[in-house]
């Protein structure tokens, strides 16, 4: 976390030469997510390694909506950079996207099932 902080603050006036001076496009908007989600997931992982009194599933949620929201922001810069490197030709980019989302399909179908028995299990009490 501090090294991610402290390269965040050497290179921000490089970011606002660079990035919040120009026209906004997708690539612009990918970046700036990828940067400040990374930051942002790091942070909660900090906080939810400690235990902490009224901790409730939202807030869980919310981390881990937050890890799926960077891990498919990377997974697509990924796919970009494919694309950037393969002069533009969708055809490699593909199975990089694919084969990339399949960590975040899964964790997002286990999220579901985990949440789906605990409905159900709360629908036999009662």
């Amino acid at each position: 976390m501090a090294l991610l902080l402290y390269d965040h603050v050497l290179t921000f006036p490089g970011e606002v030469k660079l990035i919040w001076t120009r026209r906004w496009s997708g690539v612009t908007m990918l970046f700036v997510v990828n940067r400040y989600f990374a930051l942002l997931d790091k942070a909660f992982l900090l906080v939810d390694s400690f235990p902490w009194p009224n901790q409730t599933d939202q807030v869980s949620t919310f981390f881990f909506t937050t890890f799926v929201c960077m891990l498919t922001t990377l997974i697509l810069f990924s796919a970009l950079r494919v694309y950037a490197i393969w002069n533009r030709d969708w055809k490699p980019c593909i199975p990089v996207l694919a084969i990339g989302l399949v960590v975040p399909g899964i964790n997002l179908v286990r999220s579901l099932a985990t949440h789906s028995c605990a409905i159900a299990s709360d629908a036999l009490v009662l």
